[in-house]
Order: structure tokens, then sequence, then C-alpha cells
């Protein structure tokens, strides 16, 4: 239903079968209750910037072919292991890991990597500083290695801020707390990997991984 600023008081009272109060007068500008409105009338209000009327909007895949192969479990597994680590077999393999090397040595890789770049070096969406615009190239290359080795790299990131950037205003006061609430993060993602044989701190500056 369309509404017009201006029109709602008398619109519910004669909706409600009552009068409009002695003296009221509709705004200048506005319609009366009674007017009908055009097909496609527009009262000023925003619409919905989500609405559209393109059918392929609804047009999602909800099922696609699942990865290939089967999880190397045994019934002891089944009995002793977590249920957190075999759930999390079930995750890898869903982001495409080959299932029948899971059960490998598993290594993080924990960055201060900001931004997106092409592999062209065009930027797709900027990070705070240079410096930490490229680490993604260096996660690359030691994840390389893990898996020359036969290992398993896993991967996750704490973008840090740049000082520069935020010099002369109150995010400058940022830069030190930075420190302790990354060494938090870092400590929890750590932790969140409970099979990890070991990690791996690949910062850029002299923050972050640091700790």
């Amino acid at each position: 239903m369309e509404v017009v600023v201006g029109r709602l008081v008398g619109v519910a009272l004669v909706g409600r079968g009552l009068q409009t109060p002695p003296g009221y007068t509709e705004p200048q500008g506005c319609l009366p209750p009674e007017t009908p409105l055009e097909p496609g009338y527009h009262s000023g209000v925003a619409s919905n910037p989500f609405d559209t009327q393109d059918p392929a909007l609804f047009d999602v895949s909800t099922h696609a072919a699942g990865p290939v192969g089967s999880l190397p479990l045994t019934p002891e597994m089944l009995r002793e292991r977590p249920s957190g680590d075999l759930f999390g077999w079930t995750q890898n393999a869903g982001m495409g890991w080959n299932a029948s090397t899971l059960g490998g040595r598993e290594f993080l890789m924990l960055s201060t990597h900001g931004g997106i770049r092409a592999p062209d070096g065009t930027p797709i969406a900027l990070g705070y500083h240079t410096g930490h615009w490229e680490v993604g190239l260096l996660m690359e290359a030691a994840a390389a290695e893990f898996s020359r080795a036969g290992t398993i790299p896993f991967a996750a990131s704490c973008t840090d801020p740049c000082d520069g950037r935020s010099q002369g205003t109150p995010a400058m006061f940022d830069s030190l707390p930075y420190r302790n609430d990354a060494a938090t993060i870092f400590r929890r993602l750590i932790r969140s990997l409970p099979t990890r044989a070991g990690c791996l701190g690949l910062p850029r500056v002299t923050r972050g991984c640091r700790r």
C-alpha cells in the first residue's frame, strides 16, 4: 500500500469509521483520503532498493556435485577422536582437499594480510597499507612448501591497521591496543585448529604475529 505523507491522519480515522477532528484540513499538496491513486503512483517515500522484478534473482543453485573420494576413517577414530576432528575432515574435503590425504600433519600459517589482489597485481580491494598488501604471496609460497613436504597447510589472517593513515585522528590511538587484540585473536585462531602440528607466522610489519 502506498503511504502519502500528510494523509495518514485522515486515512486512519476514516478507516476506523471516525470523523476527522473539527477544523482538520489536509496539508497543502496532499491528496484527500478518498482520492484514488493512479497506477504506478509513487508517494515519494523511498522504496525498498532490494525489490526487483527480475526472476533471475531467484535462480539459485541449491545443490551441486560433492567432492570425490572417501574419508580415511577407522573404527578407532570413530570411538576415540573428538567429533570436531572428524567434522573438520568433512570441511577439508568440502574445500577441495584430496580426501585420501587427510590425516597427515597439519600446519597453520598466520598473517596480517589485508586487501584483495588479483594474480596480475591489480587491486580488487585495497588494504590499509602496502606493508600487508602482498603478504598473501608469501602465504602461497609457504603453503606450496608445506604441500611439497606432504603436510596440510591452513591459513588465517588478522589484518593490521595503518598508523600513518590514522595520523591526526582518534584512530591513531588504536595502534598499541591492536597489538594486544591481535595477540588474543591469533591465540584463538591457533587453538581453533586443535589438530595442528605447528604454526608459522608471516607478518609484514612489527605487529601481529610478532606476539
